[in-house]
């Protein structure tokens, strides 16, 4: 199980960096944790990367689960369509 970490940082300036950390755990590993504790809110790019890592991981039998939701992140998430 591979733990990424989103925190405030994760915007449109870093979206580069979690991308390609995201495709190489995506390649590597089975089972996926997205931990948002240290995150007040997320930026548009980083959900259309979750949505994507999510497409992808059902694709390949891929288990991704979150962590540390907070209200406002889950509002986010489920406006954008990732969580129900």
């Amino acid at each position: 199980m591979y733990i990424i970490e989103i925190d405030e940082f994760v915007t449109i300036k870093h979206i580069k960096q979690f991308l390609d950390e995201v495709k190489t755990v995506l390649m590597t590993e089975k089972d996926i944790v997205l931990d948002f504790s240290k995150a007040k809110r997320l930026d548009l790019s980083v959900v259309q990367i979750i949505l994507s890592l999510l497409k992808t991981a059902r694709a390949e039998g891929k288990t991704i689960k979150f962590k540390g939701v907070n209200d406002t992140i889950k509002k986010q998430l489920k406006l954008c369509g990732v969580i129900r």
